[in-house]
């Protein structure tokens, strides 16, 4: 099984792509694991752009599930619009290739992540990259958004 994990902001897109199963999982090299806005383009052609590479990047991996870290507050209270509508590109790209989408609350990922150990024999850092610290930190959450979606 094939997950993509995916986390969104308002001005880039990371995403993981992990296969497996939560017990013997491995991250798959892709060329590109980011996509950051042009503020030279208008908000349309920027979702216009992410949601055709998000239709091909799941036909050629052979994407089976999307695992999207939901929208949450940010210390303002509110949250970024744009973020919400790059969430939506993933979820509309999926309906087409009836690819599954699992929203993953933050809260859920903390919980999934004491749980890696225990399933997977090890910390993210030494089963998904070779005992160093992610980097950046926000990758690992990236990683583990993916994993969380592999079946048992």
């Amino acid at each position: 099984m094939k997950v993509l994990g995916v986390t969104p902001s308002s001005n880039e897109v990371s995403w993981a792509l992990v296969e497996g199963t939560r017990s013997n999982p491995s991250l798959v090299n892709l060329d590109s694991t980011k996509q950051k806005f042009p503020k030279t383009q208008g908000e349309a052609q920027i979702l216009y752009n992410l949601h055709n590479f998000v239709l091909t990047f799941l036909e050629n991996q052979a994407v089976d599930k999307v695992c999207i870290l939901q929208a949450g507050n940010n210390k303002f209270g509110k949250v970024s619009s744009m973020r919400i509508k790059a969430e939506a590109v993933f979820q509309l790209s999926c309906a087409e290739h009836n690819i599954p989408v699992e929203l993953v609350p933050p809260q859920t990922l903390r919980a999934q992540e004491k749980k890696f150990q225990a399933d997977a024999g090890g910390i993210p850092e030494s089963v998904f990259n070779n005992g160093s610290d992610f980097r950046p930190k926000p990758w690992k959450d990236t990683v583990m958004i993916a994993w969380t979606g592999l079946d048992a």
